[in-house]
């Protein structure tokens, strides 16, 4: 039941509803989009080098396995989202998909790339904004330049044991941007705490976590 908690507040904050559910990111991020010429004006050249994330966990699990959860399809859908899209090569799909069964937009972490990896050790991709900041998610969709990143690194960590380590970067400068951050710095936890969580109790089951939703909404 941990695991299934764990997962709903994830699923609300990753895809931007479900305010019941979502932990707040603050006043930081409570404003009115910044009035733009265009949304790639609003994108471009606007990098906040010294404004990263960094999280970390220790996995109760070979190196190899926790490779195979952040690098395939079958490993990323027993903890990161119901339904993924990983070709393992760069430039490759890398979208992770919340909710698989809404509108293309409104699924998830999706126009995602693989951006490089070294096998068994570390992959790079792309992330976008949530909708909650529909300017900024709209103009990571049409661009592809000085987009905001993900580097997973995976390292032996013991017998049976490993260490992973989550940076994101390249975000961008301004007010609305530290909410984005402050938004991806109460979400990549849950990340990891799903992950640690599926090697010691088993993949997530995704069915029984929306069945448990929908019992939510109606109370």
């Amino acid at each position: 039941m941990k695991t299934l908690t764990n997962i709903s507040v994830l699923l609300a904050m990753v895809i931007g509803v479900g305010a019941t559910m979502a932990m707040s990111v603050g006043a930081a991020g409570a404003h009115e989009a910044p009035t733009v010429t265009t949304r790639t004006e609003h994108w471009r050249n606007k990098v906040d080098n010294s404004k990263s994330l960094v999280h970390t966990v220790v996995v109760e699990a070979p190196a190899a396995e926790v490779w195979r959860a952040w690098s395939t399809v079958e490993g990323a859908q027993t903890f990161f989202a119901p339904k993924v899209e990983i070709e393992l090569r760069s430039g490759g799909d890398f979208n992770i998909l919340f909710l698989p069964d809404e509108p293309e937009g409104r699924r998830g972490a999706e126009g995602q790339r693989v951006l490089s990896y070294i096998p068994g050790r570390m992959i790079s991709f792309d992330w976008g904004v949530p909708p909650k900041f529909p300017e900024l998610r709209q103009a990571f969709l049409e661009s592809t330049e000085n987009r905001p990143f993900v580097v997973v690194e995976i390292a032996v960590a013991g017998e049976s044991r490993t260490l992973v380590t989550l940076t994101h970067l390249g975000f961008g400068k301004g007010s609305e941007w530290h909410g984005v951050w402050a938004y991806f710095d109460e979400a990549w936890p849950y990340v990891l705490g799903n992950l640690k969580e599926r090697f010691e109790t088993g993949p997530i089951d995704w069915v029984a976590l929306r069945a448990q939703q929908k019992s939510q909404s109606e109370d």
